[in-house]
C-alpha cells in the first residue's frame, strides 16, 4: 500500500460522505474500521446507525449550529471531533474532523492518539489538545496542512463539509500525478546527459583519429588519400549532431516538467546550471545582452527556490564574491577602482579605499583595479578579476604571491604576477581557447622601439667593427629576388652611420616612429643589445606576456575595452589622408591596462615564440616552455597595425611569420621578467 493509494482510499471514503452531506447527514462515527475496501478497489463507508439529518436551515447557515438533542455523545473517542467531546453541538464539520483523523492515520501510522485510554482521549479533546502529524519525508508537508486543517480544535477554522475536503485531497492526488510524471521527466533529461558526454567523448576522439590521419597527407594529395578521414570526420558531426538535439529536448523536457509540477527544485535547479553556463559563456564572448538574458533565466529559476536549498546556496557561492588576496614587499595602500564603460571605453572609477597591505577582501563579479602606493616607490596598477582560481594565488599553492612595488625610474610598464583570461575571441584571427592562465611578473617597454633607438644600435655595431651585422639588421624594402637583400631605407653618412630619411615612396621617416622592415633575427639581436646595454635581461616578449599587457585580466577585446573606433589607435580608418606608420606616441588611448601603449595599433610586434596553432603548451594553467631549436621556424605576430582592419585590432588575434618576413607594418617591443617574491 503505497502512500498514493491510501489517499486514493480515503478520497473515496470522502465522495461517499460528500454525497451524504449533500442531504444533510452526518455520520458522526468516522473512523478506519468503518471503512471497507474490496479486491477490485470498491470503497465502502459502514456504520451509518448512528448518523443524524440536520434541519435544512442548519444546512444553509452551518457555521450558526446551535446546539442540539443529538448532540448527545456518541462515536468513538480516538477518532471523534472535540465538539462531540463536549455535546456543544455537531455539523457537518464534525465529519470533516473524522476524514482528517483517518487522513493522520494514512500519514503516521496510527490514530490521533494511538492506544491512550478513553477518558485521556477525552480530556485532551475538551481542552482542544489535538495531536498534528510529526514532520517526515513519508508526510508531505501539503497533506500535513490539510490534516491540520481538517482537524482544527475549532469548527470554524475546517474546511466546511466534506465536499471542501474532497476537493482538497483530489487536487493533492492531481499533483502527485503530476509531481509524478515531472519526475519521469528529470529522470529522462538525467538519462539523456550521461548518453549525451559519451556521444560527445566519441565525437572527439573521432576527430583526433582524423587529425593524425590527415597529418601524413599533404594538403595537394588527390581527395581519394582524405575520404577515410573525411568519413571519420563526418561521423564526429552526426554525434556532435545528436548530441545538441539531445540536448535542446532537455530543455523542452525541463520546462514541461515545470509545467507539471511548478515547485520542482530538481527542474528549477537544473535550467539555473543551465542558464549559468550560458552566462558565462556569453561572458566569454562580451556578448552583453546574451549575458543579461541568461542572466535573468538564472535568477528566475534560483528566485522559485527556497533560500535554504543547498543547491540553490551552491550556484549562488558560485556567482557570488570571491576572496581576493594582495600582499605586498612593503606596506602600501590599496585604493579599489571598479571599470565601468563610459563612452565606449573601460574607465576605471574609484570605489575606495581598502587600507594597507596585506589586503583580504571579497568582491563581487567584475572588474577591478588595485592602485598601491607606498613611500619612495611608484605606484603599481594591479588589475583584478575575482574567481577561481584566486587571482594571486599561484599553481600549486595555497598562499598569494608577494607583489614588489617599482622603484622610481623603473624602465617599462610593470605587469604584476597573476592569473588573465587568454584567448576565446570568436571575432580574433586564429585567437587561442578560452583559459583562464598564470603568468609570472615581468616589465613591457611603453613603446615600440622607434628608428632612433634601432639606429643607435646599428651604429653601436659599425663602431664595434661589426658593419656586416649592421648591414643585415637595418631595415630594408622587399629584394627583388629569393636570397637577396633590399634597398636600405636609412641613409648613411661618411662614416657609416644610419639616419632617418625619405624613403623610396616620398615619404620621410620620423626617428620616433616605430621602426618597421626588421626581421625576427634583428629584433632579437636588438633585445640582446639592449640588455647589455641596460644591464636588464631585456628580449621579446612570449605571446602570452604581450596578450596579458593588452588585455589585462578581464578578458576585453581591446586594450581599452570592448568596442573599437578609429580615433582610438593607428589602423586603416584613423587616417584623413596618407596611410602611415604614426609616431609612437600618437593615439594616447591605445593604453593597455598597465599603460603599455600601441597594442591595438600602429605596428604589429614580433613575438619570441615559435608559432604552434595551438598555442603555447600549458601545465595547470602556467605555461611550459618548449625547446625553440629551429631558426626557421615561423614566429608569433600580435598587434594590429596602421593599415590593418578593425578585427586586427583585437588582443586576442594571432599571426604566423616567417622569422626572414620584413613589412612595413611590422615592428617589435621589448619585454623583461621581473622579480616577484
Amino acid at each position: 500500500w503505497t502512500l498514493r493509494r491510501l489517499v486514493e482510499v480515503l478520497h473515496r471514503v470522502a465522495e461517499a460522505v460528500a454525497y451524504a452531506h449533500r442531504s444533510g447527514v452526518v455520520h458522526r462515527d468516522l473512523k478506519p474500521d468503518n471503512v471497507m475496501v474490496g479486491a477490485f478497489g470498491q470503497v465502502v463507508v459502514l456504520d451509518w446507525g448512528g448518523a443524524v439529518v440536520l434541519p435544512w436551515s442548519e444546512l444553509v447557515d452551518v457555521d450558526a449550529l446551535r446546539a442540539r438533542e443529538d448532540a448527545v455523545l456518541s462515536g468513538t473517542p480516538s477518532w471523534m471531533a472535540p465538539e462531540q467531546a463536549t455535546g456543544s453541538g455537531i455539523s457537518l464539520r464534525t465529519d470533516v474532523y473524522g476524514l482528517g483523523a483517518m487522513l493522520f492515520a494514512v500519514l503516521a501510522g496510527r490514530g490521533p492518539f494511538g492506544d491512550a485510554p478513553a477518558p485521556e482521549v477525552l480530556t485532551a479533546l475538551r481542552q482542544g489538545d489535538i495531536p498534528t502529524v510529526p514532520a517526515s519525508d513519508d508526510a508531505p508537508a501539503e497533506l500535513r496542512a490539510l490534516c491540520a486543517r481538517a482537524m482544527a480544535p475549532d469548527p470554524q477554522d475546517r474546511h466546511e463539509d466534506a465536499v471542501a475536503f474532497r476537493d482538497a485531497v483530489d487536487a493533492w492526488l492531481q499533483g502527485d500525478l503530476r509531481r509524478r510524471q515531472a519526475t519521469e521527466l528529470l529522470a529522462r533529461v538525467e538519462g539523456r546527459q550521461d548518453g549525451r558526454g559519451a556521444q560527445l567523448a566519441r565525437a572527439r576522439a573521432l576527430r583526433e583519429e582524423a587529425e593524425a590521419a590527415l597529418a601524413d597527407v599533404p594538403p595537394h594529395a588527390d581527395e581519394v588519400h582524405k575520404l577515410a578521414a573525411w568519413e571519420l570526420q563526418d561521423r564526429a558531426r552526426a554525434l556532435e549532431h545528436e548530441a545538441a538535439m539531445s540536448d535542446v529536448q532537455d530543455e523542452l523536457d525541463l520546462h514541461a516538467a515545470l509545467t507539471l509540477d511548478p515547485r520542482s527544485a530538481p527542474a528549477h535547479l537544473a535550467l539555473a546550471e543551465r542558464y549559468l553556463r550560458e552566462l558565462e559563456a556569453a561572458r566569454a564572448e562580451r556578448d552583453t545582452t546574451g549575458a543579461a538574458r541568461a542572466r535573468a533565466r538564472m535568477h528566475h529559476h534560483l528566485d522559485a527556490l527556497p533560500r535554504r536549498h543547498p543547491g540553490r546556496r551552491a550556484l549562488l557561492a558560485g556567482f557570488g564574491p570571491r576572496r581576493v588576496r594582495v600582499c605586498t614587499d612593503v606596506p602600501a595602500e590599496a585604493v579599489l577602482e571598479r571599470f565601468e564603460e563610459r563612452g565606449r571605453r573601460l574607465i576605471p572609477v574609484p570605489v575606495g579605499s581598502l587600507g594597507t597591505t596585506p589586503v583580504d577582501v571579497e568582491l563581487e563579479p567584475g572588474s577591478y583595479r588595485l592602485v598601491l602606493t607606498a613611500p619612495d616607490r611608484d605606484p603599481l596598477v594591479l588589475p583584478v578579476r575575482p574567481g577561481d582560481p584566486e587571482p594571486f594565488v599561484p599553481p600549486g599553492s595555497s598562499e598569494p604571491v608577494v607583489h614588489v612595488l617599482p622603484v622610481p625610474g623603473l624602465s617599462g610598464c610593470p605587469v604584476p604576477a597573476g592569473w588573465f583570461e587568454a584567448g576565446g575571441d570568436p571575432g580574433a584571427d586564429d585567437s587561442l581557447p578560452l583559459a583562464r592562465v598564470w603568468v609570472d611578473a615581468f616589465v613591457m617597454a611603453r613603446f615600440p622601439v622607434t628608428n632612433a633607438e634601432y639606429i643607435a644600435f646599428l651604429d653601436a655595431l659599425v663602431d664595434g667593427g661589426d658593419e656586416g651585422a649592421a648591414l643585415r639588421h637595418a631595415p630594408r624594402e622587399r629584394a627583388g629576388a629569393m636570397g637577396e637583400l633590399g634597398a636600405l631605407v636609412y641613409g648613411r653618412d661618411a662614416a657609416g652611420h644610419f639616419h632617418c630619411q625619405v624613403d623610396a615612396d616620398g615619404d620621410p621617416w620620423d626617428p620616433d616612429e616605430a621602426v618597421t622592415l626588421v626581421d625576427w633575427e634583428g629584433a632579437s639581436a636588438y633585445a640582446a643589445w639592449r640588455a647589455r646595454v641596460d644591464g636588464l635581461p631585456w628580449r621579446l616578449p612570449r605571446e602570452l606576456e604581450w596578450e596579458k599587457a593588452a588585455r589585462g585580466v578581464d578578458g576585453r577585446l581591446f586594450p581599452w575595452g570592448d568596442h573599437l573606433d578609429p580615433s582610438w589607435c593607428c589602423m586603416r580608418d584613423s587616417h584623413a589622408g596618407r596611410r602611415r606608420t604614426p609616431v609612437v606616441h600618437a593615439f594616447p588611448t591605445d593604453a593597455s591596462p598597465y599603460g603599455v601603449r600601441g597594442l591595438g595599433g600602429g605596428v604589429r610586434d614580433w613575438c619570441a615564440d615559435a608559432y604552434r596553432p595551438d598555442g603555447p603548451a600549458l601545465a595547470d594553467g602556467r605555461e611550459v616552455l618548449l625547446p625553440d631549436d629551429d631558426p626557421t621556424a615561423n614566429r608569433v605576430e600580435r598587434g594590429g597595425a596602421w593599415y590593418g582592419f578593425a578585427k586586427d585590432s583585437r588582443s586576442a588575434n594571432r599571426f604566423s611569420t616567417a622569422p626572414t618576413a620584413r613589412f612595413h607594418n611590422m615592428g617589435f617591443r621589448l619585454c623583461r621578467s621581473w622579480r616577484d617574491a
